[in-house]
């Protein structure tokens, strides 16, 4: 990479500690939670975000067992998907008690009349003042219909504009902006520092699929990333057709670690 003057650029920067969404390896995890987690920690992966099944996010484990699993492997368990309306008090309180940085919130998968989206923003500000309160942060991932045009406007907008920036912070998925013809990259100049998290993936019109094989502009967007305060990335993958679950994540933080930005 070279700037305007043709020398090397000295801002050239990898991304040091890449994550996995556990979803990614569902297929093997939900059999196999720690085995899969020693797996993922001999491929390299430094972080974990979770998910949740059965109001449980911690996988049969307690939560500190969860900890210490992935802590000895040199991995840290930096957030975790969860519903919101059931024990949310008490999922703060487990989260923040083993040092985790963020509880995230995924909705709607489907577009919404714009007064949902009010509604959630709401709710959304009540989450964060729980997990503030608690010692951690509120996060809200998005898919495509945030980002399709609503009454009017971008329901994104609506909810950054209408969710205090103290309180709810959010996870980009960088694969469901462009799948819904926006730029994330624009999107991330938009709103610097108010988008912490990412989910790093690639796809088509059909499925997502390795990182770098897709035809979404992973570059640009993560590069724009890093210059507006994102903190954490976690590399995700839901579709897999002529490979394994688990051979795509290595691949995947291959090609994450070999990344020049």
């Amino acid at each position: 990479m070279l700037d305007r003057k043709g020398c090397s650029n000295p801002r050239r920067r990898q991304i040091s500690s890449i994550g996995i969404q556990l979803y990614s390896v569902r297929d093997v995890f939900e059999a196999d939670p720690e085995g899969t987690i020693r797996q993922l920690a001999g491929m390299g992966f430094k972080e974990i975000e979770s998910y949740e099944r059965n109001n449980d996010m911690f996988w049969g484990m307690t939560n500190k067992r969860f900890s210490v699993l992935a802590n000895d492997l040199g991995m840290s368990l930096v957030s975790s998907h969860c519903e919101v309306e059931k024990d949310f008090e008490k999922k703060a309180e487990l989260a923040a008690g083993i040092g985790m940085k963020y509880l995230v919130f995924n909705w709607p998968f489907s577009r919404q009349p714009l007064d949902e989206y009010r509604k959630k923003a709401d709710l959304f500000n009540r989450c964060g003042e729980i997990c503030k309160k608690a010692g951690l942060r509120f996060a809200y991932h998005n898919y495509s219909s945030s980002y399709q045009i609503v009454e009017g406007v971008f329901p994104q907008d609506l909810l950054m504009d209408r969710t205090d920036a103290s309180l709810v912070f959010h996870q980009m998925d960088i694969f469901w902006v462009a799948r819904a013809g926006q730029d994330p990259a624009e999107w991330l100049a938009k709103y610097p520092k108010r988008f912490t998290l990412c989910h790093i993936k690639d796809g088509n019109d059909k499925e997502t699929t390795l990182l770098g094989t897709g035809n979404v502009a992973l570059k640009k967007a993560l590069t724009m990333a890093i210059d507006n305060g994102m903190d954490h990335f976690f590399v995700e993958q839901e579709d897999y057709r002529q490979i394994n679950s688990m051979e795509a994540a290595g691949r995947n933080f291959q090609w994450v670690n070999a990344l020049k930005l």
